[in-house]
């Protein structure tokens, strides 16, 4: 069952999050909305949140990948390409992403994740772009272009899902570390 725990310190949505994977105690969450250059950063102990180090440049709709000690943040919008690598105090800017978006997803690591899909002014992406903890390079695309997904698994082993294209969708891909293949979509999109 669900249980009623902390409140963030400050109320909003369409954030990123780092966490430890095996850990329902530790995570900290960053930006977000109400405001589009909201830099704000909280920390979770298992008990309570508590402001930490900004980011230098605040941002929604962005994601992230990695954990409480070695996180990243990248992207947003208005579509941007921003990254910020975290190491468990401070945020320090990285490379940019090759293509500024937002309503993207991604997973791994700080030094070992991806960028999958998203929006820019332009229209859906099928975008895939790989980060080795200093620099973004472009992959293979995903099959089917589109925004809001989410992606889970390593930079060998991952699952993109759901999604909006003209509609939701429960679109399904699966990365073996050089090509997307479409699976079972979702039961429902």
């Amino acid at each position: 069952s669900w249980t009623e725990i902390a409140d963030i310190s400050t109320a909003r949505n369409s954030m990123g999050v780092s966490k430890t994977e095996s850990d329902s105690t530790s995570a900290i969450i960053f930006g977000g909305s109400p405001s589009p250059n909201n830099a704000l950063v909280e920390q979770y102990n298992g008990t309570s949140w508590t402001e930490i180090a900004d980011l230098n440049s605040g941002r929604v709709e962005g994601e992230a990948a990695g954990t409480v000690t070695a996180g990243v943040m990248f992207a947003g919008w208005p579509a941007s390409g921003l990254t910020e690598v975290w190491n468990g105090s401070a945020w320090t800017e990285s490379g940019d992403l090759n293509t500024a978006r937002g309503y993207l997803s991604g997973d791994g690591t700080s030094t070992a994740c991806y960028a999958v899909g998203g929006y820019t002014p332009g229209g859906d992406q099928a975008l895939v772009e790989s980060f080795n903890g200093s620099t973004w390079t472009e992959t293979t695309d995903i099959n089917t272009a589109r925004r809001n997904l989410k992606s889970i698994g390593t930079t060998t082993a991952q699952l993109a899902f759901a999604g909006k294209v003209t509609d939701v969708t429960g679109a399904t891909e699966s990365w073996n570390g050089s090509s997307w293949t479409e699976v079972a979509d979702l039961n429902l999109a």
